[in-house]
Formats: C-alpha cells, sequence, structure tokens
C-alpha cells in the first residue's frame, strides 16, 4: 500500500483551479465537487474508499490535515535554522528576542508532532474500516535501484526546498520514515534500502582478518545481547575436568559415585559503533563518486574497528580483546634477548602454550615490522646450522610458522612489545551482532549548510570464551588459545 503522503505532495505541486465564473454560488459549488472528487481519488489510491473521502474533504474545506502540519514542521525548522545561521554570520550569541522565538519554535513543533501523530492514528483506523481497494500496481515505485548511488541522488533530490522531486521508490513502506521514528531519528529522512545494507556488511568483512574467523552468533527481535552457559574448567586434573565431571573403574556390585559438571555464565551486551558522513551538494549531485566513497571508505573503517576491538578492547563500552582477557598467555622473552627480536626459542615456547585443540585452526598475528625477523628465520641453515626451520614460504607464496599461515595486520603492536606477534584461535572468540551496518540519511539536519548526513551504527559485542589459561592433566605449563609474548625492550 503506498504512502498517502506521497500522493499529497503530488497534488499540491499540481495547479487545481476552479470552475469558471458562471455565478458565485454556482462556481464555488462546482470548484468545491472537482476539488473534494479530485482528493478523494487521490487519497484512495493509497488506502480505503472512507480514509480517501475523509481525506479530500478535510483538506478541501480548509481543516488541518496531516500534510498542513508536516509542512508546518519544515517551515518551524526552517526559520529556526535562518534565526541560528543569521547569529553565526553575525558572529554573536542570540539576543533574548531571538531566545524567546526559538523556545516558542520548540514548544510549537512539540505540538505539532503530537498533531501529526493523531492524524496518522486517525487515518490508519479509517484505513482499516474496511479492506483496501486496489487500484492498479505503481510499478514505477517497485522497480530496483541501479545502485547506491541512484538512490543517494533520489534522497537528494527529495530534499530540495524549492522544486523537490520525489522518486516513487522512496516512499515504499520500508523506506519512508517520518518525524521522531525509530528507523532514523528525530531529523526525519530515508533508510538505505537493505539489499545495499546487505553489500556493506559482506565488504566489512572481507575487509577484516580477526572477526570473519570469530564464532558469530547473529541476535535479532528484541534481544540486546546473549548469555551463555559455559563449563568452568581451568585444569585438566582429575575431579576438575569439565567443571568437576568425573567417572570411576568400580567392580561388580559396588556403588555408584556422583559428580556433576560446574557452569558459569558468560554475557555479551551488544555495544554500538557509529560514524557520521556529511555529503556535500556536489557529491551527492555525483552519483558514481558517493557510491564509490560510501561503499569503500565506511566498510575499511568499520572492519579496522571491529578487529581492533577484538584484539585489544578494554570491555567497557567496547568488546573485550584477546590481550586483555584473562585466558591470554604471554611467554617471557629469552634470557639475554636483545630489543626488537623475534627468535626461533620464542616461537618453540609460543606454540607449546598453545592449546592442542587449537592447532588446526590458529594463525599468527603479526605487525609489518616482524616481517624481516622472520626473513633471517626462514633462510635454509648451512650444514654447520643447528637452527631448526620453523619458519617457511609455501609454493602458493604464503608465509606460515609450524605450519601455520601468518597474517600481517595493523592491529598488531610494533616489534619487540607485546602484541607484535599473536598466536590465536578465533574461532574461541565468542562475537554477537544484530542487524548489520544499520544506514540513515537525514534531509534536514544540515539543510542550510548544503549537506546531508549520513549516519551508519554497527551493533556487535564479543569476548573470548575462556576466561582463564588451562593447567593440563600432565604437566604444570598452561595452555590457552590465545598466546603472545612478552616485550622485548
Amino acid at each position: 500500500m503506498q504512502d498517502k503522503r506521497f500522493y499529497a505532495i503530488h497534488f499540491f505541486n499540481s495547479p487545481v483551479r476552479s470552475a469558471p465564473m458562471v455565478g458565485p454560488s454556482v462556481a464555488l459549488g462546482a470548484g468545491l465537487l472537482v476539488a473534494i472528487f479530485a482528493l478523494s481519488a487521490l487519497a484512495m489510491a493509497a488506502g480505503s474508499h472512507e480514509s480517501g473521502m475523509a481525506l479530500a474533504f478535510a483538506m478541501a474545506m480548509g481543516a488541518p490535515c496531516i500534510n498542513d502540519f508536516i509542512q508546518r514542521e519544515t517551515d518551524l525548522k526552517a526559520e529556526a535554522a535562518g534565526i541560528f545561521k543569521k547569529a553565526t554570520e553575525e558572529k554573536r550569541a542570540l539576543n533574548e528576542t531571538e531566545k524567546t522565538r526559538v523556545d516558542a519554535i520548540k514548544a510549537e513543533m512539540s505540538t505539532n508532532a503530537a498533531d501529526i501523530k493523531r492524524e496518522e492514528f486517525k487515518l490508519s483506523l479509517e484505513r482499516d474500516k474496511s479492506p483496501a481497494v486496489s487500484v492498479g500496481v505503481n510499478h514505477e515505485a517497485e522497480a530496483p535501484w541501479l545502485n547506491l548511488g541512484e538512490q543517494v541522488k533520489a534522497i537528494f533530490a527529495a530534499s530540495r526546498k524549492v522544486k523537490a522531486v520525489i522518486d516513487p521508490r522512496l516512499m515504499r513502506p520500508s523506506m519512508a520514515v517520518t518525524g521522531a521514528s525509530e528507523g532514523v531519528g528525530a531529523d526525519g529522512g530515508f533508510l538505505i534500502d537493505k539489499p545495499f545494507a546487505a553489500g556493506l556488511m559482506e565488504r566489512t568483512y572481507k575487509t577484516a582478518q580477526l572477526a570473519p574467523r570469530c564464532s558469530n552468533d547473529p541476535i535479532s527481535g528484541e534481544a540486546n545481547g546473549m548469555k551463555y552457559r559455559v563449563i568452568d574448567e581451568t585444569s585438566r586434573a582429575t575431579g576438575s575436568r569439565s567443571g568437576a565431571i568425573r567417572m570411576y573403574w568400580i567392580g561388580e556390585g559396588d556403588q555408584l559415585t556422583a559428580s556433576r559438571p560446574k557452569f558459569r555464565i558468560m554475557s555479551l551486551e551488544l555495544k554500538k559503533l557509529t560514524g557520521l558522513f556529511y555529503a556535500t551538494g556536489e557529491v551527492m549531485a555525483d552519483t558514481a563518486t558517493l557510491g564509490s566513497v560510501v561503499n569503500r571508505e565506511f566498510p575499511r573503517e568499520a572492519a579496522f574497528m571491529l578487529d581492533d576491538a577484538i584484539l585489544r578492547g578494554v570491555g567497557a563500552g567496547t568488546p573485550l580483546g584477546i590481550i586483555n582477557g584473562g585466558s591470554l598467555i604471554s611467554v617471557a622473552k629469552e634470557t639475554g634477548q636483545a630489543a626488537a627480536t623475534f627468535l626461533s626459542k620464542n616461537i618453540a615456547k609460543m606454540w607449546s602454550r598453545l592449546w592442542v585443540g587449537s592447532r588446526d585452526n590458529a594463525f599468527w598475528f603479526i605487525n609489518q615490522d616482524v616481517e624481516p625477523q622472520l626473513d633471517e628465520l626462514s633462510i635454509p641453515a648451512g650444514t654447520a646450522a643447528l637452527e631448526p626451520r620453523y619458519v617457511t614460504y609455501g609454493s602458493d607464496g604464503l608465509l606460515r610458522i609450524k605450519g601455520r599461515q601468518v597474517i600481517v595486520i595493523e592491529h598488531a603492536s610494533t616489534l619487540g612489545t607485546q602484541g607484535d606477534v599473536v598466536l590465536a584461535d578465533c574461532s574461541e572468540y565468542q562475537l554477537i551482532t544484530k542487524g548489520g551496518i544499520r544506514q540513515d540519511v537525514s534531509i534536514h539536519l544540515r539543510f542550510d549548510y548544503d549537506e546531508e548526513v549520513w549516519r551508519f551504527i554497527v551493533r556487535a559485542d564479543g569476548q573470548p570464551k575462556w576466561n582463564s589459561a588451562l593447567t593440563p592433566y600432565k604437566g604444570t605449563a598452561t595452555v590457552s588459545p590465545f598466546v603472545a609474548l612478552d616485550t622485548r625492550a
């Protein structure tokens, strides 16, 4: 069902003239009748017969209707913006008269917003009285967008104060939002079509190195987090496995001994990663440029921030990162080891502390400063050399340590600092996400600067599944899916 505001806008942009002057009462009656039928036809195309006639009579008789309130909201915003703009240009604060008027505008906008809500509610009740009458199909409104840039250009055209042109595809129920809507906030505007939002999220994960390798549980509905019941295991010693599960060898007729596992609750609450994008009128008019900027730069930044939080987030307002989690094992440097070096012995000891269950999934994440050190360790040894060859380049050109791939990331610390080399099994890191990337665009917030304001929101949280390292069944050196190397200063 199409939005009634779409038809109302097009009606007000079209000239409507009264009948010829054949007599005052006749002309008035004819003109009113023509107006009522014209308005009724337009309104009924968007809903039921009753709601169409009601809207037509209200508009023709001069009674305030939803379009009047919407136009009043636009006028009030323009007036307020003009007051602020004048004070800014004159490099001064608002005077008392201006302050009083701004306060009055705020109050009137609040009342006007309530009027809009009431009118929307009234129209919805009238529309629901009888089944909607479908008069053909608006195929133009159903046509897909060619690309993100085309949609953005349409939003720009619809936001112009003079001669606005509204693409009917913007009025789809899934895209049009007004006033204090959950979809776009108090500014008003349009949501970005879902296929493009999904595409941006896909590019984010293709750009990221850590996030795609994590365990990810998407959540939906009204949920804002997830709680996991996790076996609380910190030791593989008898009586501690699986949080105190035990089994016994017994003889015939012996009594069985009970045991039960110990659990802990791992709680994840969605955190919000946000960004604002200001687009000038010139950029908005260039479909290809804007589509390129949004599709390239925002996914890169979202991927960077998500990976950075997974590696080193503090857990307060951000996900809890691997380096700051309780399960990280940081291997000590060698006695007498020079600053800013990485040795074969460091590799051997880090590998020995990696939990055996993670060896098939682990990757070495390094800073590019470490690469020269690894290249030296990959040079074939001479006949007198005893240096083990842990570092190799495969036929595919990929660098590996102990058979596991090396991945260079920006987020790793510089050479010689803890976190410059991290051996991690990201499948043991739990991530939750909700709704992909949400994108909104405001067509009012900065209209006096000839700019559109885009808002991007990613909702996610995460933390290592392990809250501590694990003591093995035999031996005292703890193991973990996450291993780093102490600072070598």
